[in-house]
């Protein structure tokens, strides 16, 4: 076994199924092999090699090995290096695609780990923008305004049915694997035991694939796990706040600290709510993902470590070397 084949809609693409160790492919050393499939329909897409303690061992000492060379080189030459590599990234958009959603990767040190992001609407918003936006981000949600849940619902169910991942067309796609479907119904299914109002889905969209609808959960509880936790799923949750302390404490009161938005008309409560959320970033009437190259992404507290994008990505990994010459 070498190759597998995934179909990616108008080409065929054959996909390599080895790990990639020092420059080659390899098979993994103990042999094993994992089952691969499509989210969309379920089928079988490849069996792909299983990394195992030993494989790492080799990956590692590759690096290592090859590391001194590397750092020897000029800023010009790894210059050369990384646009050869952005130019075999871009002549493999569509394998890569395929390969993407299928990974389960975590990194040491520079880490995303997730966040329950508030999303937090004044009585006042433009729920023109709010609304959209909020259906769009499927975060968790703090709102005032009785009208919104229902112009929310509506959003969401415009937006249509799910569809395969590797189609361009589709605007949403399933849940990763069947390990996080289960997931995700096991979020709902805890709804239901709390008793909680279900005013949008909560069920299995379909009965082919791992697609859950649209759901929108109502009033929950904050010490609910429905609030304290990620679902990774198309499940918003819409509670109603009336003073301004009262929203920054529950909004602040999770493990995580991501993504924060407020949606307001006043410049000076918007001000307010930046400066005291705890997240990485804040977007003030317009939601995630609100990103620009030079503005660092990452999160506070067990939303992760480390920064990407702009210049505060470039000194996390960057050593600095103290140099001192007696003249």
């Amino acid at each position: 076994m070498t190759e597998s084949t995934i179909q990616v809609p108008g080409k065929p693409e054959v996909i390599e199924n080895r790990l990639y160790i020092n420059g080659e492919f390899v098979p993994s050393q103990s042999g094993a092999t994992f089952d691969l499939y499509n989210p969309a329909t379920e089928a079988h897409s490849a069996s792909v090699y299983e990394a195992g303690p030993e494989d790492v061992d080799r990956a590692v000492a590759a690096a290592k090995a090859a590391f001194p060379g590397w750092s020897e080189l000029g800023a010009l030459q790894r210059a050369h290096y990384l646009e050869k590599w952005a130019d075999n990234l871009e002549k493999r958009t569509a394998e890569l695609s395929s390969a993407w959603p299928r990974s389960r990767i975590s990194r040491p040190v520079d880490l995303e780990l997730g966040g329950k992001s508030p999303l937090v609407i004044w009585d006042d918003a433009d729920l023109s923008k709010a609304v959209p936006a909020a259906a769009r981000s499927i975060l968790g949600n703090s709102g005032q305004r009785g009208d919104f849940i229902e112009m929310l619902a509506t959003t969401m169910k415009e937006m249509g049915g799910g569809g395969d991942p590797l189609d361009p067309k589709t605007t949403r796609g399933p849940q990763a694997d069947a390990v996080q479907f289960e997931r995700v119904r096991g979020y709902l299914q805890l709804a239901q035991e709390e008793g909680v109002k279900v005013y949008l889905g909560g069920g299995r969209e379909g009965s082919t694939g791992y697609f859950v609808q649209p759901t929108i959960l109502a009033d929950v509880p904050e010490s609910s796990r429905l609030v304290q936790e990620e679902t990774f799923g198309p499940v918003v949750v819409v509670n109603t706040f009336e003073e301004e302390e009262d929203m920054m404490r529950r909004a602040n009161d999770t493990e995580y600290g991501l993504y924060a938005s407020v949606y307001t008309r006043d410049i000076s409560r918007a001000l307010r709510a930046a400066k005291r959320f705890e997240a990485g970033s804040v977007c003030v009437n317009c939601t995630s993902p609100t990103m620009a190259f030079d503005m660092p992404f990452g999160g506070w507290k067990g939303s992760g470590q480390g920064r990407e994008l702009g210049r505060y990505a470039t000194e996390h990994w960057t050593e600095v070397k103290s140099v001192f010459i007696a003249l």
